[in-house]
């Protein structure tokens, strides 16, 4: 990662950039498996739902800085330990998203690596993330992190979808 980033804990203050960035990264079709148009309401609702729980929770949540400008983030949650009765605390989803002139600079691995730390603080035991099969270097990051690790990931459940 170069000197010129910074990456720091994500807070609520943050709320307006991080729905800008989902936003952006509605954007790429790739990103993400359901059909939702890059538009604000969308953005914000992702937020409300998946992000800001995670940041009251206190659960490893990152912003990525170049200067005053946020460029990416990353998330992870888990929440689910609250809602549901588990016989293993789970994490959910490592959420990550760097802004395209920022990409292949290390920042996204980083921040895998940053959830993963803060997952494994928390004791979480297990955790499930969701890669949408085009989205190809998500898939490469997430195999490399287990790789150095000593991380064996199983493919749980496959998702299918047809038109009707």
């Amino acid at each position: 990662m170069k000197a010129e980033y910074d990456i720091r804990t994500m807070t609520l203050d943050d709320s307006e950039d991080i729905i800008d960035l989902v936003q952006e990264s509605f954007k790429d079709a790739k990103t993400f498996y359901l059909p939702v148009l890059p538009t604000k309401k969308t953005a914000y609702h992702f937020y409300k739902l998946e992000i800001e729980p995670a940041i009251i929770n206190r659960d490893p949540c990152h912003v990525v800085l170049s200067g005053d400008e946020c460029i990416g983030f990353s998330c992870s949650s888990t929440c689910i330990n609250k809602v549901y009765d588990l016989d293993k605390k789970i994490a959910l989803g490592v959420l990550t998203f760097i802004l395209k002139n920022h990409r292949r600079q290390g920042l996204s691995e980083e921040l895998r690596y940053l959830t993963m730390k803060g997952l494994k603080e928390l004791e979480a035991e297990y955790v499930l993330c969701d890669i949408y099969e085009p989205n190809k270097p998500s898939l490469l990051g997430m195999k490399k992190i287990c790789e150095e690790s000593n991380l064996n990931p199983e493919l749980i459940f496959e998702r299918y979808g047809c038109k009707l």
